[in-house]
């Protein structure tokens, strides 16, 4: 972001031309945007432990919604895969509820131990404490991930089939311009 602000402020290139030549990508000029504003309001008026965790939840979200879009959907999202997606899908809701059952027995010990109270962690992990309401959220982040690959495939689908349409005409039209041309040679013989 900041080389790009660099370059518009001096003077050595506009928007439009780091669009042309390529050095700027819509779509990741798009989510760093959207990224950073996000961040910006997840974060505003929080206090420190507090934000670590809104932040730490939120990177998670995000690299979430980024493996699904870019890794899982393209390579899993098939019937002849479904097993292996839906498997993904439960290894990593596992794995995101074990890290945040031991992240949240770790900051409960610590401020039991802040008011006096001295436990032990294997008291404190519980499939009890498991935070349903992060799964959930994390199960959620599948639709809009979803939305986005099949948008973008989408888009990638008009182009390919546009372009294959002016790969045919062009061909058609040479191809008339090789029947045009023995035949004008012809008429003007």
């Amino acid at each position: 972001v900041s080389f790009y602000i660099h370059q518009m402020a001096s003077g050595k290139s506009t928007l439009k031309n780091m669009v042309k030549n390529g050095s700027l990508n819509p779509e990741l000029a798009i989510h760093l945007i959207l990224f950073s504003l996000i961040n910006f309001v997840f974060l505003v008026n929080s206090r420190y432990d507090s934000a670590l965790n809104q932040a730490l939840a939120f990177y998670t979200i995000i690299l979430f919604f980024y493996l699904h879009t870019f890794f899982t959907y393209p390579r899993f999202f098939r019937k002849e895969k479904a097993v292996w997606f839906i498997g993904i899908n439960v290894v990593i809701l596992l794995v995101i509820a074990a890290v945040t059952l031991i992240l949240d027995a770790v900051q409960s010990q610590n401020a039991l131990r802040i008011i006096g109270i001295e436990t032990q962690l294997s008291k404190l992990l519980s499939i009890q404490n498991i935070r349903f309401d992060l799964l959930f959220v994390f199960a959620l982040m599948l639709i809009p991930s979803f939305a986005y690959y099949f948008i973008k495939n989408q888009f990638i689908n008009l182009e390919s089939a546009g372009f294959k349409m002016y790969r045919k005409k062009e061909a058609e039209l040479a191809q008339l311009k090789a029947q045009v041309n023995p035949h004008f040679l012809f008429n003007t013989l």
